[in-house]
Order: structure tokens, then C-alpha cells, then sequence
């Protein structure tokens, strides 16, 4: 369900992000630079996902999602697993057996740091 007096907004970081990303990877030639640049822009890709992820799990409670079972520390794990993919590849390292092992075990994680607390018993508030 749609929350009717609640918008979505942009924030300054969020939008500075992207004018970093756009800058950086729009200006950095990977095959001829130092390699310190590239693990700069490895950071930049981590910190860009797990600004995604967030704002993903941001606009699910927005649209009424319960979201609040899942963990941070889930999140980061998910994010996690994406960003060992993407070093996997461009290191052209990445074959079908690690995906089949990554995705079982990021969905073990999930479950076992997100879904296991249990939720904490509300008490009405009398008046």
C-alpha cells in the first residue's frame, strides 16, 4: 500500500554519488592507469551498490513492505556477494560453479542474520 503524505527525496549525497561515479568512471581509461585507480573506483562501485541497496530497501518501506525484519547486516551481505561477482569477472575469474555456490550461501547468510531475530512483541499504549 502507498503511504499517501510521504515522498520520495533525493538526498545531496546520494546525488553527489552519482556525479562521482559519472565523473570517475567517465574520465578513468582502466587499461592504461595506475592500479591504486583502480581500486579507487572498485570503492566507489562498493560504496555506489551499497547506496543502491539501501535505497532499494528505503523505497519498499515507502511502499509498505515489511521490511523491517531484514537486517543491515543482511543488506551489506547481498551487497556483498554482488560485489565479489563483479571482482570475480573483471578479473575473468568467475565461472558458473562460484555463482552456484554464491547464491545458496548469500541466501544462508540472509536468513540467518536478517530473518532470525524475532520480532519484538508490541504492547498497546493505553490512554
Amino acid at each position: 500500500m502507498l503511504k499517501k503524505h510521504q515522498k520520495i527525496r533525493f538526498s545531496s549525497p546520494a546525488v553527489a554519488l552519482l556525479v562521482a561515479d559519472g565523473l570517475f568512471f567517465g574520465l578513468i581509461n582502466p587499461h592504461n592507469v595506475a592500479a591504486i585507480w583502480l581500486m579507487v573506483g572498485y570503492l566507489l562501485l562498493a560504496v555506489t551498490i551499497l547506496s543502491a541497496v539501501h535505497g532499494l530497501v528505503k523505497l519498499l518501506k515507502w511502499y509498505g513492505d515489511e521490511t523491517q525484519r531484514i537486517g543491515r547486516s543482511a543488506l551489506h551481505y547481498g551487497a556483498a556477494a554482488i560485489l565479489l561477482v563483479i571482482a570475480l569477472q573483471s578479473t575473468g575469474q568467475l565461472t558458473l560453479r562460484d555463482v552456484i555456490a554464491l547464491v545458496p550461501l548469500t541466501a544462508l547468510a540472509f536468513w540467518y542474520f536478517g530473518l532470525r531475530r524475532p520480532k519484538l512483541a508490541t504492547v498497546p499504549v493505553r490512554r
